[in-house]
């Protein structure tokens, strides 16, 4: 693996993607061409003021792995943003946003 590979997120998804209220999701992206130093934020700021968000930082080249954050359970109707940010070498280099409410 080398600079120039590009890195690619494969998923992005939140599990199960409509809980009940008080059921815990997760989120679990899966990125492919992770060079080291490659850092991996998963973040959540909820409706109801609740927030979290892990960082990995790649410490081997893989073609691919996956990231995961357990976000526990909210109130009914509770709205959850999840962001994921890739960065390498100090630069964004993908973004993405996934929502949910919960049941």
């Amino acid at each position: 693996m080398n600079l120039d590979d590009k890195i690619s997120v494969k998923s992005f998804i939140l599990s199960p993607s409509t809980p009940l209220a008080g059921n815990d999701y997760n989120a679990v992206v899966d990125i492919s061409c992770l060079n080291v130093g490659t850092v991996i934020k998963i973040s959540i700021i909820g409706s109801d003021g609740y927030t979290d968000e892990i960082a990995y930082t790649v410490t081997s080249s893989k073609t691919s792995d996956s990231f995961i954050l357990t976000v526990p359970g909210g109130n009914v109707g509770v709205n959850d943003e999840c962001t994921l940010e890739v960065s390498t070498l100090g630069n964004i280099v993908a973004t993405k946003k996934a929502y949910l409410v919960f049941k």
